[in-house]
């Protein structure tokens, strides 16, 4: 299916794949269509291994504050690949949609 690209600075990609492993761990146990929808974001967004290490040395604050310089364009963007990981295990559980909802209008 269609992939849309958005393009992101390297400390954008850090905190936007910090919040998606967060989303994707969020119930101790990870998904292959989880693991699908990370790597389709990893493209859509420009993201790769290292960015994902680097999302486990930076702080929740601190991808929180990154991700609420984001143009609202950007905001959209990503909060519709963050509701893509959430539902990709069937369900978006409440913790899932609070996380979203805060880092999507922060």
């Amino acid at each position: 299916f269609p992939v849309t690209i958005c393009l992101f600075p390297s400390h954008d990609k850090v905190a936007i794949a910090k919040v998606l492993k967060t989303i994707m761990l969020i119930d101790n146990e990870v998904h292959v269509i989880e693991r699908v929808t990370l790597a389709m974001c990893a493209v859509e967004i420009g993201f790769d291994v290292l960015d994902l290490k680097l999302s486990e040395k930076i702080s929740w604050d601190e991808a929180v504050l990154v991700l609420s310089s984001l143009s609202d364009e950007k905001k959209k963007f990503v909060a519709e690949r963050f509701y893509d990981m959430a539902k990709a295990d069937g369900s978006i559980s409440p913790i899932e949609s609070t996380i979203i909802r805060f880092v999507s209008i922060e």
